[in-house]
């Protein structure tokens, strides 16, 4: 139940999401309030963003265990810590899963499977391996970095950009489309922003307020929400115009493509002589 963007950029990293979260609580609560996106000054050198789509218990540990994990080792690179997310991934699985069967005698898969015939509603969940995958950004003085660290412990590093959770489909269309090569940061704030909005638009398991966080070597900036709704106020209107202009295009609607072109020269301020 969740959108998460990344994108990488010239001067640095984004990340946007919705905040939208499913948590159980002896029965399933939605969320709409969930804080998603993490930010952490690593060092002088070294700036991360982490964030997490499935499980929310399982991804919140994990971002527990991977803090513990980089405080005992010198981290100094984008893959370092990457490497470091995938033990952390792969320390879920063995501590929730492995040692928690060999903890309740079950030391096999055939055992496993036995005592599921027998006590069905005892034993349906166990074995069973955590449903959850991280997006891991990072910056540093050599590069910017995005990394999807997969259920399976596998860091796969992005190449422009990635997308995380439920509404990825819809997210990855948009971004193929938009995203371009030299993004700067303010540019690829708006495009997260648009992302983000039109998925909530179209995925029912996506809502609540837009998230961003920028990572740069300076340091992590999380946009508040009065920030993320001016900017995605104006990013709507334009949009508006977009499709005025793109549907007069198509339809050979050349009175509404003249309105938005007229409307665009009376806001554009006089050029000096």
């Amino acid at each position: 139940m969740t959108i998460i963007i990344g994108i990488v950029c010239e001067d640095g990293i984004i990340i946007a999401s919705d905040s939208q979260a499913m948590t159980s609580r002896g029965v399933d609560v939605k969320r709409l309030d969930y804080t998603k996106i993490h930010g952490f000054n690593l060092n002088s050198d070294l700036k991360v963003l982490i964030t997490g789509a499935g499980e929310t218990p399982f991804i919140t540990r994990a971002i527990e265990l991977l803090q513990a994990r980089w405080r005992e080792k010198r981290v100094q690179t984008t893959r370092e810590l990457a490497d470091l997310a995938e033990e952390t991934m792969n320390a879920i699985q063995k501590r929730y899963v492995v040692d928690r069967m060999k903890e309740l005698g079950i030391t096999g898969s055939k055992s496993l499977e036995a005592q599921r015939l027998t006590k069905p509603s005892r034993l349906q969940e166990i074995g069973r391996p955590p449903s959850f995958a991280l997006l891991l950004g990072a910056v540093s003085k050599d590069e910017n970095a995005i990394y999807m660290v997969h259920p399976d412990g596998v860091a796969e590093k992005a190449e422009r950009y990635i997308s995380l959770g439920s509404g990825s489909a819809y997210a990855e269309y948009l971004l193929a489309r938009l995203c371009c090569e030299g993004l700067k940061l303010e540019e690829a704030l708006k495009l997260g922003i648009y992302i983000i909005e039109e998925v909530k638009k179209i995925d029912p398991n996506c809502g609540g307020f837009t998230q961003v966080a920028l990572a740069t070597t300076l340091g992590i900036n999380h946009k508040t929400d009065p920030e993320v709704k001016k900017l995605s106020d104006d990013i709507m209107t334009k949009d508006m115009e977009f499709t005025k202009l793109w549907r007069g295009t198509i339809l050979d609607r050349k009175a509404e493509i003249d309105e938005v072109l007229q409307a665009r020269l009376e806001e554009s301020p006089p050029r000096k002589k």
